[in-house]
């Protein structure tokens, strides 16, 4: 320890912010129960000594993770505003009902004065679009007599205050079975959004992008989406902002698509991962065909698409070429572009000329392409691929094909340089 607390602050500043970085996995695991393990080290540093305190705590609250106890956090980012101004990344665990919260007049003041600023106007008049559950004792659960249910916005109610007092909050992670209602927020009154993180609640079936309408229409800055277990896209609000959509263990229908691609004019990055018949239980997933629909829609804006149809139960048999994913030539500004190997490769040739098929899907402007596991069926595809990149796609620079043969199907493209 001695040694430890002899270095420069900046250096032991610089040690705390790695601490983190050695502890993010996946996004999509952020909500549940189990603290990270960076949290549970930098809490360690912050009782350690004032000094390491001055150094861990504000990096300590930067990435802030519930766990199943909330109220305690919430109290202190209520009644510490040093401590929520240095809040960046927020993800809300699963809310505990059974959690007491025991608030003092202070705390329960201080509540109704944020829930007044979601539920009145600037003139102070009642906001009749407000949800009706801003008008109740959020408290009113902690009560003997109180039982709670599935419909409950108790956690809905809470993750919506907690966001009033993060004036600097960059990126939220939460669970959809919370029920924000579209006009829970003032339009535009979360300015510092750029990144939104979701999930559907159970194990089985989806959600709606509808359900973060309310966060759409409140963070005019949001930029990136990131959605697991998505089932449909239809009555998601349009937002000019969005750069990036990536969805994971989902399924889209090809009307959802669409209107995915069309609530995003401007659309730079989009990523899709099936998660077969577990989310898509009563309805068809998209083939790849109409992902080629989808996408033409963004024909000007789409730079980087990676598509993951080898769960979906539609693929399952083989496809017609008809059905595989069709000409990108159409798109503008498309660079990277990386699919498994079902969708591109049919179970029969048909009418397609061997040697053709990737050649008329890509568009001039690729710079990256990649297969992964290529059926044996388009190695010569691939070959002629090698072939012609030169003169028919200049930019192209980057391959990767994974799986059978795949070292001779990468080395053609260095051969050929």
């Amino acid at each position: 320890m001695p040694t430890l607390l002899s270095l420069p602050p900046e250096i032991l500043i610089q040690i705390c912010n790695e601490i983190p970085h050695l502890d993010h996995g996946p996004w999509v695991y952020k909500w549940m129960a189990c603290v990270p393990g960076f949290i549970i080290t930098l809490t360690r540093l912050v009782k350690t000594c004032r000094l390491l305190r001055q150094v861990a705590e504000p990096i300590l609250y930067r990435d802030t993770f519930t766990g199943g106890e909330y109220w305690p956090l919430f109290r202190t980012l209520l009644t510490r505003k040093d401590l929520a101004s240095h809040v960046k990344s927020f993800t809300m665990g699963e809310f505990d009902y059974e959690e007491k919260m025991e608030p003092s007049q202070e705390e329960r003041e201080a509540v109704k004065g944020l829930i007044r600023q979601l539920s009145h106007n600037a003139d102070g008049s009642i906001r009749s679009s407000a949800p009706e559950w801003l008008m109740n004792d959020p408290f009113q659960h902690d009560t003997e007599d109180y039982e709670c249910s599935s419909e409950d916005p108790i956690d809905a109610f809470f993750l919506a205050l907690s966001l009033l007092i993060l004036p600097k909050l960059e990126s939220l992670c939460f669970i959809s079975s919370w029920c924000i209602e579209e006009n829970t927020f003032l339009p535009n009154s979360l300015q510092s959004l750029t990144e939104l993180s979701f999930s559907h609640s159970d194990t089985e079936g989806s959600m709606g992008l509808d359900e973060i309408n309310a966060f759409l229409r409140a963070a005019p800055n949001l930029r990136v989406l990131r959605g697991h277990m998505v089932g449909d896209a239809s009555d998601v609000s349009r937002h000019e902002g969005i750069r990036e959509v990536h969805l994971t263990y989902s399924g889209l229908e090809a009307k959802g698509l669409i209107d995915l691609m069309n609530s995003f004019p401007f659309l730079e990055v989009f990523t899709y991962e099936s998660g077969g018949a577990i989310v898509t239980e009563s309805y068809d997933e998209a083939v790849p065909r109409e992902f080629t629909d989808a996408l033409l829609c963004r024909k000007n804006t789409l730079r980087h698409v990676v598509i993951d149809l080898s769960n979906s139960c539609e693929i399952s048999d083989g496809l017609l070429a008809r059905d595989t994913l069709q000409s990108l030539q159409a798109m503008e500004v498309l660079e990277i572009l990386a699919v498994d190997s079902p969708t591109i490769c049919p179970t029969r040739r048909e009418s397609i000329p061997e040697g053709d098929l990737i050649i008329n899907i890509l568009p001039r402007s690729i710079k990256s392409f990649s297969i992964r596991g290529p059926n044996p069926l388009i190695h010569n595809d691939i070959l002629q691929l090698a072939e012609v990149a030169k003169t028919r796609f200049p930019n192209l620079n980057h391959v990767d094909f994974s799986g059978y043969d795949n070292l001779k199907l990468n080395e053609a493209f260095v051969f050929n340089e």
